[in-house]
């Protein structure tokens, strides 16, 4: 059953991004430094990266998920046994995606999936948000593969803060996808 959740958090995870501070940091020092995190401790030590309207959206997105579907062993999947739908609502925004991600990163390592590299290879201003294009290698079973992605930025306070963009919405769909077929 856990595969036809991961797959798509996977793929929308890959460059998910949640509160320390990067005083005068570039967007490139800030998304080097989220990779960097990703790749070596886990999706769950990313959440500070995030800007905070993306958390609430993040956040909304998942509760509204878990609500439409019913489904107590989703969310027992993700908070454990003892999650409860209404202390999940009651949580901060951060809190509530260090641990979605922190599931979805054990989840990555019990089906051997792994972020081995990253290289930011250009970017482009667009306003006020900046979108790096990224190279992201990964291991899945010990074959090795890369693709192409990009993250987006946008100052926040004295610094820069990722944007989910479009991947939370393909996330969602992919586990809406994968729960009509139960």
């Amino acid at each position: 059953m856990m595969k036809k959740y991961l797959y798509p958090l996977v793929l929308g995870c890959s460059l998910l991004g949640l509160t320390p501070a990067f005083a005068q940091q570039t967007p490139e020092q800030v998304t080097a430094a989220y990779l960097d995190a990703a790749n070596k401790s886990g999706l769950a030590e990313t959440a500070g990266y995030f800007h905070p309207d993306e958390l609430n959206k993040f956040k909304s997105a998942f509760i509204t998920l878990f609500e439409s579907s019913g489904d107590q062993e989703l969310v027992q999947m993700f908070f454990g046994e003892q999650a409860a739908l209404a202390e999940l609502k009651a949580m901060p925004a951060e809190q509530f995606a260090r641990r979605m991600l922190g599931a979805i990163s054990k989840l990555m390592k019990s089906e051997d999936i792994h972020f081995t590299q990253s290289k930011i290879v250009g970017s482009v201003k667009e306003g006020d948000a900046i979108h790096l294009l990224v190279r992201q290698y990964a291991s899945v079973e010990n074959i090795e593969f890369n693709s192409m992605q990009i993250v987006t930025l946008k100052p926040y306070q004295d610094t820069y803060k990722l944007m989910f963009s479009d991947k939370l919405d393909s996330m969602i769909k992919g586990l809406q996808a994968g729960l009509a077929k139960r």
